[in-house]
Order: C-alpha cells, then sequence, then structure tokens
C-alpha cells in the first residue's frame, strides 16, 4: 500500500505538523497491517484519553514510561519494532507482548498478549500554536486502546 498525504507548506513552521503526522501514519498504517493480519473480520474497540499537562515531551515520557509508570521493573532499553517486551507496572500488573511501533520520547505501541493481543497506543504531542482557543505551548498525551 502507497499512502500520499499532502498540504503541507514548505516553511519552517509546517516542519512540526508534518513530523506529528508522518508519526501518525506510521501507527495507523501498522495498526491496519496488524489488524489485517490478527484480527481481520473482527468488529474493534477503541479507546481514547487525552490529557493535557503543562511539561515537556521528555518530563512526560520519563514519568509514563518510568519506574512510577509503565516500567516499574523492565526496561525500554534495547526495544524496536518487532521486540517482545515484559514489564510490570507501578501498580504491580504485568504486561507483555510484541513492540509494533518505538519511537522515543514520543511514541509506544505495543500489544498486549494478556488482553487479547489488543494494541496499547501512547503519543505525545507539542502544541505550540492555538489549542483550544488559547496560545500556549503545552502536552497534549494520546492514549487509546484497539481491542479485539
Amino acid at each position: 500500500m502507497r499512502l500520499v498525504h499532502s498540504g503541507f507548506g514548505a516553511e519552517a513552521k509546517w516542519d512540526e505538523e508534518y513530523d506529528s503526522v508522518r508519526r501518525g501514519w506510521n501507527v495507523e498504517l501498522g495498526n491496519l497491517k496488524y489488524y489485517l493480519e490478527r484480527h481481520h473480520g473482527q468488529d474493534r474497540t477503541v479507546a481514547w484519553a487525552v490529557v493535557e499537562i503543562q511539561e515537556s515531551v521528555e518530563t512526560a515520557w520519563q514519568k509514563l514510561m518510568g519506574r512510577e509508570g509503565l516500567v516499574q521493573t523492565g526496561s525500554l532499553d534495547g526495544l524496536h519494532e518487532g521486540a517482545a517486551y515484559d514489564f510490570r507496572n507501578a501498580m504491580g500488573e504485568n504486561f507483555s507482548g510484541v513492540v509494533q511501533y518505538f519511537d522515543p520520547p514520543t511514541d509506544f505501541v505495543a500489544t498486549v498478549e494478556k488482553l487479547n493481543d489488543l494494541v496499547y497506543n501512547d503519543q505525545e504531542e507539542m502544541a505550540g500554536r492555538r489549542w483550544r482557543g488559547k496560545n500556549r505551548t503545552l502536552l497534549a498525551k494520546f492514549n487509546y486502546l484497539l481491542g479485539w
């Protein structure tokens, strides 16, 4: 499959928008491939959570993926697309599966084996333009689950 997405300007002000869309398509096309290979013909359920926080992308990543978040035990070191992971989160729950897309400090997408190989997606996006009617820079944190 070939995807063409146009409508970006050549000026530097478009770089952040382009990078966000590029990463988004990498994730969504990976989800489509995974669905067709593993869950074809099954209805999917999507759950979203969006949280605005006034921190840097790097700080948010460290909090979510660190010892007080998803990775209390286990490690992100050496992870890449197709690699197996095994974490225990700060609440004592174990998660394992396969990484689908990994681009720190903005993206972690992986299957969750014990939940019928559902897809967990964590993305951080800086919004440095108008966000909800106000001029400000903040982090919009997007989490969603794709389940079958």
